[in-house]
Formats: structure tokens, sequence, C-alpha cells
């Protein structure tokens, strides 16, 4: 593992049913559990009214990232999102708005590679929960919002959430820097955390990547020695946005083992 990587941690708990969202109790043990047990400098673990929005909002658009989520390899995220934008807590200064929007993200021009959204649908596919049972042709569906992350790719390399609905778990995050550090791959790694963890298959983990299953780039190991940013993909950015001929890899993972309840 290269000797100089950093880890940094936003959680929030207190969201006081701000617009329904209800508050969680265990993303600080979640988000602090991952970098402590990756055992790596810190280099920011920010909670509540410390978690600001614009610490991950793109800083050449009046955001901190440079300050805050650039300054570490691998962000980890515990806290309520959709797949349009990340939820900070109503508690924050009043200075910041409180919700990050995914265009407002730009990650991986300095030091980012990995980023983990450790909450609901942000890499949803589609509101159709059968999409992948037999006999239901995957051309039908077009609400497939996992696309729209790829805006976010600036030389990151992995994108880490959930397809669906999941839970609010103290120790995911322990178990996904314990397989890092036994040198899973990745999208394995998050996989086997969330197996462990939600025992549930209609509960879906996901991945988002540039580039091709076939790629280097779908094989990161946490435990090789030289990953930097994913330079093709930053290499391919028109008017401050990716090309959208770039090819992404998305995969939606059940999160059990029992097999889908599929309509008849």
């Amino acid at each position: 593992m290269a000797a100089n990587r950093k880890s940094g941690a936003f959680w929030v708990k207190n969201y006081n049913n701000a617009n329904g969202r209800t508050n969680l109790d265990n993303t600080c043990l979640n988000a602090t559990g991952f970098c402590t047990t990756l055992g790596i400098p810190n280099t920011f673990n920010k909670g509540d009214s410390e978690a600001l929005a614009r610490g991950i909002e793109d800083s050449a658009n009046g955001g901190q990232d440079d300050q805050v989520a650039e300054r570490a390899d691998i962000v980890y995220f515990s806290g309520h999102a959709d797949s349009n934008s990340l939820y900070f807590t109503p508690n924050a200064a009043a200075s910041d708005d409180r919700i990050a929007l995914r265009r407002e993200i730009k990650l991986g021009h300095d030091k980012t590679k990995w980023l983990i959204l450790d909450c609901c649908h942000v890499l949803k596919r589609c509101d159709d929960p059968y999409t992948n049972c037999p006999g239901r042709p995957l051309a039908q569906y077009t609400d497939r919002m996992y696309k729209s992350w790829q805006v976010i790719f600036h030389g990151l390399r992995y994108l880490l959430g959930f397809d669906t609905l999941c839970h609010d778990y103290s120790d995911r995050g322990t178990r996904f820097a314990t397989y890092l550090k036994q040198g899973e791959y990745i999208r394995e790694a998050w996989r086997l955390a969330c197996l462990e963890t939600e025992h549930d298959v209609n509960v879906r983990c996901a991945f988002l990547h540039p580039g091709i299953e076939a790629d280097a780039i779908h094989f990161d190991r946490w435990t090789d020695q030289n990953i930097g940013r994913e330079t093709a993909i930053s290499q391919r950015i028109m008017n401050g946005e990716l090309a959208t001929e770039l090819p992404f890899s998305y995969l939606s993972m059940p999160c059990g083992t029992q097999p889908q309840n599929c309509p008849s």
C-alpha cells in the first residue's frame, strides 16, 4: 500500500426530521470505524455541524473540496442521500447550503480516488425492484439514475453506494476497511461488507467506475502500490462535463443469498 495515502469521513446523525429525514444513530461509529480500521492518517473526520456540504463541492464553483475532500485518497460519507443529492445536517452553519448536489461535485482533480456513499438510492438503477428478474427485459427501464453520477468523475476511480434502500449499521465501514486491507478488490470488499450487514436480497449495493470490466481499474485493490487518479477520464472532459460517450461500468448486487421473489 502506498505509504502516503490518507482517509477522510463525513457523517451526519442529526437531521431533526428536516424535510422528513430522520436522525441516524450509527453514522459516527460507521464512518469513524472505517477510518480507524483502515489505519492510515485521517485527514478529516467531520460530523453533524462540522460536516459541511461545501467540503465536498467543487472549489472551482464556490465549494471547498480542495480544503477537505480532495485532501484524502478515500472518502466515506454516512448519512441521508438520494439519486441527486447528499444531505448534511440542518444544524450546519448558515453560510452552508447543507445539500451537495451531484452537479456540484467534481472529485479526483487532486487526490481523491475512491468515494463511498453509505446511504440509500445514490446509485439507483430504477424504481422497479424486479428489474433483473427473468422475463423482464432491461431495455424497457429508462430511469437509470446512476448514470447521472458520472459527472462527478474528474479523476475519481470508483463510486460505491446503494441502488436501493439501505439501513443504518455501525460496523459496515469497519468491515469494508478490513476487507480492503486483506487485498480484496475494492468492489468486492464493498459487496462483502454490505452482504454481512444487510442480509437481505432486496437490498442492493452497487458500484460505478469509468472504463469497461476488462480495464485495470475494475480490479483496483487497496493494497496495490501504485494507483493514481483516473487520467484517461479526466483528460476527456468537455466544457466542464464528461463526454457522454465515455464508457462506464455499473453493477447492482443483492445483499443476501436468497433469490428474489419475482412476480409470476
